[in-house]
């Protein structure tokens, strides 16, 4: 899967700076939507806000993104030996690099997260793990919101935000 993403993300990344980006507003914006909608408590939500400013990068990779990684969507080629995705609606551009990976470990590769960036990084993909606190924020604010907007209740677990309160 490393391999995988490492193709995507190889597919002309561009490097911009992250203040100039849309990112840490609408990180600032998804957040206020869900503490004004009551997902985020008073007390996570301040301490988000006051946090978000130091998880902001000075830079962020920009590109290619697949952003449904769910296990259901790669298989494996027998012939190839390579993992082949079956979604490729998943597939966008000029999305911030490593929105999938939040995602993907948040469902199941969080306990591979470690050797996932170790075989990305052989991959030779532009390096997000340095900031990837600030893309796993980045995707739960917009998960969340999107599945309240689609009523998605099970999607929806205020708690996935207490870990930036006490940051890895």
């Amino acid at each position: 899967i490393a391999e995988f993403y490492g193709t995507v993300y190889g597919k002309s990344p561009i490097l911009v700076n992250a203040a100039q980006s849309p990112f840490p507003s609408r990180l600032i914006q998804d957040l206020l939507f869900l503490h004004q909608i009551g997902i985020l408590p008073q007390a996570t939500y301040k301490y988000l806000q006051a946090s978000v400013p130091d998880l902001i990068p000075e830079q962020v990779w920009v590109g290619f993104e697949y952003t449904d990684p769910v296990l259901k969507n790669f298989i494996l080629c027998p012939e190839t030996g390579r993992i082949c995705v079956v979604d490729v609606d998943g597939l966008a551009e000029n999305q911030l690099l490593g929105l999938g990976v939040a995602k993907a470990c948040v469902r199941w590769l969080g306990p591979y997260q470690s050797l996932f960036f170790s075989s990305l990084e052989n991959q030779g993909a532009p390096d997000i793990q340095k900031y990837f606190s600030f893309i796993e924020l980045c995707f739960l604010a917009k998960w969340m919101k999107r599945a309240f907007l689609e009523h998605d209740w099970k999607v929806i677990d205020p708690t996935l935000f207490e870990r930036f309160r006490h940051p890895r």
